[in-house]
């Protein structure tokens, strides 16, 4: 099962979320990712949007919890892979 390898990779995902309507508050940095991520983690955790909380998305989308997980951890290893990040 998919394990978060906490490499700040899902926090380029802002363009995406917008272009799916979700609301975002903060700014992309030149590089694409959230202007909250400082040293690859998230500077806001606890205060993160509901977009950043991968669990109240599955159950937004009603989504099964392995078929939910496999879905985040391929779409994890393509932002890695296109992003360059470890």
């Amino acid at each position: 099962m998919w394990k978060c390898k906490e490499c700040g990779a899902c926090c380029y995902f802002i363009d995406k979320a917008k272009k799916m309507g979700y609301e975002f508050p903060y700014k992309a940095k030149k590089d694409g990712s959230c202007e909250k991520l400082i040293d690859n983690r998230c500077s806001i955790y606890e205060d993160r949007p509901d977009i950043c909380n991968v669990e109240k998305v599955r159950r937004t989308l009603g989504k099964e919890y392995f078929e939910y997980y496999e879905l985040m951890e391929k779409s994890c290893e393509e932002v890695r892979r296109s992003k360059g990040v470890k």
